[in-house]
């Protein structure tokens, strides 16, 4: 049994497009990562899949089955089901005409060898159809199970025809190396690393973010720093000492977090960062914000302050910041300095004081004193506020009111 054979929706999109599962083969396939997934007995997410029908007569068979589609893809092939809420990308066999290292003219064929031809990575070019019976044109499968992570065909070709595959190299090879890269593809990677500038901020940011994601990304990250990748994409990103023990600690308290993660690889850098330096290679707001965040907290993660509990800490960063902080901060500290016990403790010591840590103080208070709304009600707030943090926000209301009592009196 294939994981995908208990999907109703997938078993209504294979019914709309082939009519009978059975002989579906020739027409529908799955194609990338579901099938290397599946392969290694590993849970499956994204699911692709490729056919050897036209775009047009995928989009007539979406329609005689009254399922949702759309076409924002279809220059390459690409047709977009929506099935219970699911969208399944259905791509046409296709071969390359033309590229300029970034976008490529294709002309559609039906022949299932050829498509797998063109594609990136061996382990990136199996098909499975719906009865898990297994179709492999280059060999991807010892190579997956190998875990060895190599081009179809010529190395400096396929990074021609897209300079993307730079940074898909080693998120493959984050997510499924296992042997050593070949010398000579580094050495093609590292003479047109430099292309990676003209990739579109958006491509850059879906490759390395998902990079980021794998359960053991040191090595590929080691790889890319040495052979001048990282740099191409931002010069402020650097893979530190301590990283591996970040990583080691992090598994032990969380998943993968990738923006946590690229946070420890611009700490480093000895420029003070604004939005605009991240910018190149993040595109969403929250996530520069969450960045810009972080590394306001740099003085502190480097220093050599103990870790510990803080509750103005936690206040002043909200929990999930903190807990990235103290996790990152443990990284730095020497051995016999923190522990995971230690992070542990400090952390469940923040979810259980976080609900209860409000500041007792608010307008209202000062406005039952005759104080107006205004600047100055701001600055007796920031002013009682500091000062209940400097006591690590353990002060009452009537003691907060207490210590700016004489600058209301001297407001009015």
């Amino acid at each position: 049994m294939f994981p995908w054979q208990d999907s109703s929706s997938l078993s209504t999109l294979f019914k709309a497009l082939t009519v009978d599962l059975k002989t579906s083969t020739n027409l529908l396939r799955f194609v990338g990562g579901c099938v290397r997934d599946s392969l290694l007995k590993r849970p499956w997410h994204d699911v692709d899949l490729a056919t050897s029908l036209l775009p047009e007569e995928v989009i007539k068979r979406l329609q005689n089955a009254r399922i949702p589609y759309f076409t924002a893809g279809i220059s390459h092939g690409t047709v977009t089901a929506v099935v219970d809420k699911t969208a399944y990308e259905i791509t046409t066999l296709r071969r390359d005409i033309q590229s300029d290292g970034r976008h490529a003219i294709v002309a559609f064929t039906e022949d299932w060898k050829i498509d797998a031809h063109r594609r990136d990575f061996t382990i990136n070019a199996l098909f499975m159809d719906w009865t898990g019976t297994l179709y492999d044109f280059v060999g991807g499968q010892e190579d997956l199970y190998q875990g060895r992570v190599r081009f179809v065909g010529v190395p400096e070709e396929r990074i021609k025809e897209d300079f993307l595959r730079i940074l898909r190299l080693f998120r493959m090879f984050a997510f499924y190396g296992k042997e050593p890269l070949e010398e000579t593809t580094l050495k093609v990677v590292q003479k047109y690393a430099p292309e990676i500038k003209k990739l579109s901020t958006e491509r850059i940011h879906a490759e390395f973010l998902r990079l980021l994601e794998a359960p053991n990304p040191e090595n590929a990250l080691a790889l890319m720093n040495t052979y001048r990748v990282l740099r191409e994409i931002s010069e402020n990103l650097e893979v530190p000492s301590f990283f591996e023990t970040f990583i080691k600690i992090e598994k032990q308290i969380q998943g993968p977090n990738p923006l946590l993660r690229l946070s420890a690889l611009l700490l480093q850098t000895s420029k003070d960062l604004k939005s605009d330096a991240l910018k190149s290679f993040l595109i969403m707001k929250k996530e520069i914000n969450y960045i810009l965040s972080m590394l306001s907290y740099k003085e502190f993660l480097v220093s050599q302050e103990p870790l510990m509990f803080s509750r103005a800490l936690l206040y002043k960063m909200k929990l999930p910041l903190c807990r990235d902080v103290m996790i990152l901060k443990s990284a730095l500290l020497p051995k016999g300095k923190s522990s995971i016990s230690l992070l542990k403790q400090i952390l469940k010591k923040a979810e259980d004081e976080n609900e209860r840590l409000i500041f007792p103080l608010s307008g209202k208070d000062l406005l039952s004193l005759g104080v107006e709304p205004g600047p100055f009600m701001g600055s007796l707030l920031k002013k009682a506020e500091d000062f209940w943090m400097e006591n690590d926000c353990s002060l009452s209301k009537e003691e907060c009111l207490s210590y700016i009592k004489e600058d209301i009196s001297k407001g009015f």
